[in-house]
């Protein structure tokens, strides 16, 4: 749908809810017609929030979260695969892995030639961390009124920062809002 907060065109994704004073939801076709046809698939007006004439009026919320996701593929070890493979090879009278590679991935006798790595432990965090804070400022006289909203959003990335890494191979999401609602 065509997203319009206070009469422009934005990303929904990217409103800040508590700068939010009002959501309109257009899906009828007569509704929508001024918007001609970037209107088709219907069209959300957004009012943000106002000023209203008072004291001045500070507010600061702060929300916090942790993630987990909810599975991932679990993966055989070495010792597994390689019981498995010379399973699969049983017809090929020549076996990939002899019985005592295979007895070497079982003990873990040799770490270097024969390892065993959990690649979901090393390289995933079990839990991330989100956060989302906001502080919002709101007041004037009968002229002129003010409303200012600063937020900020963070989320961590599932993966975890590996040492010795020349660079960051996380996901991460930062997002910075401002608005500032000023009427005279």
């Amino acid at each position: 749908p065509l997203v319009l907060v206070d009469g422009i065109e934005r990303e929904f994704s990217q409103i800040d809810p508590n700068e939010i004073e009002s959501i309109s939801v257009l899906k009828d076709a007569s509704s929508t017609a001024v918007f001609g046809v970037r209107g088709a698939n219907g069209v959300v007006l957004i009012t943000t929030r106002r000023g209203k004439a008072g004291k001045t009026q500070i507010s600061a919320s702060t929300k916090l979260g942790l993630q987990q996701p909810i599975s991932l593929v679990e993966q055989t070890g070495s010792y597994e695969f390689a019981r498995f493979w010379n399973m699969k090879q049983v017809t090929n009278p020549k076996l990939y892995f002899t019985p005592e590679q295979v007895e070497a991935y079982r003990t873990g006798s040799d770490p270097i030639m024969y390892p065993s790595m959990d690649w979901k432990k090393y390289i995933f965090n079990n839990v991330y961390l989100q956060s989302q804070n906001n502080l919002n400022i709101s007041g004037g006289s009968e002229n002129v009124r003010y409303f200012i909203s600063v937020g900020y959003t963070y989320q961590n990335g599932l993966l975890k920062e590996l040492p010795g890494q020349m660079y960051d191979n996380n996901y991460r999401y930062n997002r910075y809002n401002y608005r500032a609602n000023i009427d005279a």
